[in-house]
């Protein structure tokens, strides 16, 4: 994630095609500062996840609806201020459960917005 040209959006880009098509992965932006500025999940390939950051973002920095608050928007633009901003993430292996086989990157996600309280998480609020 890098800040537009004129400094007033935001801008996603994918770098790595294959690792884009992963699914059931946990996520973290983390910022310049090398602290995790979101924590997140995608069930289905993160690729198209991580680019809806910026329609998103962009929508409410130029006042319209959107699902990200104008002052997390602003949150967003201050980060980038200092340097860009790089997505990581971590499939985690399956387990067997009493359920079934399955991915735990539902409770990783969870475990880590706790223990690391990033600032545009609202759930931890």
């Amino acid at each position: 994630m890098t800040l537009s040209e004129d400094g007033e959006r935001i801008r996603v880009a994918i770098t790595n095609p294959e690792i884009a098509t992963l699914t059931e992965v946990v996520y973290a932006w983390v910022g310049p500062n090398h602290f995790a500025l979101r924590v997140g999940t995608a069930m289905h390939p993160v690729g198209p996840r991580l680019r809806l950051y910026e329609p998103h973002i962009n929508k409410s920095l130029d006042n319209r609806p959107s699902p990200t608050p104008r002052k997390e928007a602003d949150g967003w633009i201050g980060a980038l201020r200092e340097g860009p901003v790089v997505a990581v993430m971590h499939q985690p292996p399956l387990i067997e459960t009493a359920a079934g086989v399955l991915r735990p990157y539902l409770n990783m996600e969870r475990q880590l917005i706790r223990s690391l309280r990033p600032p545009f998480n609202r759930t931890h609020n």
